[in-house]
């Protein structure tokens, strides 16, 4: 009799645990939902602009610095920026430093930080008098696209301090542009099928206890 209460007991547990995980499972099957087709995470279009030269954009501002091992989340990167008026724009991103000396003496706005409305960006403005020159020409970027309309910006989650910077091609003033970025998680996918697998491995488990209980006590 004892034997059986606990086989009862262990199938309980079983099935209550497989509830927690198959839970996890879905929960993280709806999360992956939001991806786009290519499998990104994006954030929501940000206006940018900037009455200088410049629109520069660094990693912490967009909260990925610190402690948190990116790399072993992210798996790729993305930027894309759109641009509805006409002329064309450049988008790239650079290690920090080299982009400060860049834009050293230049005129450009520099985003402290990325909030839910466009109104609450806080800038920080950089003044100068130096003309600037094009950033094409520049050999440090780690990956750059310029043209018309939307641009796109796919690669590596960058090491070190890293910052995306957004000019009209021939670095002429007044830049605007929409930005979003974005990655993909492959941790995510692994969890939801470590999670879905291990739901369904303890509830066999737990229905099969109670099955044998159930059966015991029928054989009484």
């Amino acid at each position: 009799m004892m034997r059986g209460s606990a086989r009862q007991i262990v199938g309980v547990v079983l099935v209550a645990a497989a509830v927690l995980w198959l839970g996890v499972g879905l929960t993280l099957l709806v999360v992956q939902h939001q991806q786009d087709r290519d499998g990104y995470f994006m954030t929501r279009s940000t206006s940018a602009h900037s009455d200088g030269l410049a629109v520069v954009l660094s990693g912490e501002a967009n909260g990925v610095s610190g402690p948190v091992d990116v790399e072993s989340l992210v798996g790729r990167a993305r930027v894309t920026a759109d641009r509805h008026g006409s002329g064309e724009y450049f988008v790239g991103i650079g290690p920090s430093d080299e982009v400060a000396a860049f834009l050293r003496n230049v005129p450009h706005s520099e985003i402290l930080d990325v909030t839910e409305s466009d109104a609450d960006l806080r800038y920080r403005e950089h003044d100068g008098s130096q003309p600037g020159s094009p950033p094409g020409d520049q050999s440090f970027w780690l990956t750059s696209a310029a043209g018309a309309g939307r641009l796109k910006l796919d690669l590596e989650p960058p090491t070190g301090d890293w910052s995306l910077v957004v000019m009209n091609v021939d670095a002429s003033p007044q830049v605007d542009a929409e930005l979003s970025v974005g990655a993909t998680l492959p941790v995510l996918e692994r969890s939801t099928r470590i999670g879905l697998l291990n739901g369904v491995l303890l509830l066999l488990g737990g229905v099969g206890a109670l099955a044998f209980r159930r059966r015991a006590l029928v054989s009484e």
